[in-house]
């Protein structure tokens, strides 16, 4: 009898001590996942902020009448020929959203099986893209730009942000 006490308790610790270890090993599972949800919708927050500025750049530089930037170069000759009836009306941020979709499309042409189905969230992004300077451009319709100074300090502030 004096014998199995111990052969008991070593059982019971051991048992315990493995209890212990694969709760440990569940909680760093969870807290491995709670980390990765949070570290994914953060670089979500930061994508919003992100283009959010970006398209705030970029409508700070086609209000300047300086230039615009290279994505937006086609979008923009659109929509002026648009408000000028050669093409349809639409807004600029309509138009890249449309040419985003044209580039996804030959993406997908080109790439065809390789083609990841993940890759469509491009279109997403594009479409926020879009809003995005729209919106900005609403934004920054109250500007004055009759001076050549106020073109310059709007220039230097949309290369600034961006």
């Amino acid at each position: 009898v004096s014998n199995s006490l111990p052969l008991f308790l070593k059982y019971s610790v051991k048992s315990l001590f493995l209890k212990w270890l694969y709760q440990t090993v569940e909680n760093l599972k969870y807290d491995s996942r709670k980390e990765k949800v949070i570290s994914f919708a953060w670089q979500y927050v930061l994508l919003v902020v992100s283009l959010f500025v970006m398209t705030f750049g970029v409508a700070l530089c086609v209000r300047s009448n300086l230039g615009c930037s290279v994505i937006s170069t086609i979008p923009f000759v659109m929509s002026q020929a648009g408000e000028s009836g050669l093409v349809a009306a639409l807004t600029i941020g309509e138009y890249t959203y449309i040419m985003n979709g044209l580039l996804v499309l030959l993406q997908i042409l080109i790439l065809r099986k390789k083609f990841e189905l993940v890759q469509s969230l491009q279109l997403v992004i594009g479409f926020v893209f879009g809003y995005f300077l729209d919106l900005n451009m609403s934004v920054t319709s109250m500007f004055d730009y009759s001076t050549i100074w106020s073109h310059l300090a709007y220039r230097w502030k949309s290369v600034a942000v961006r």
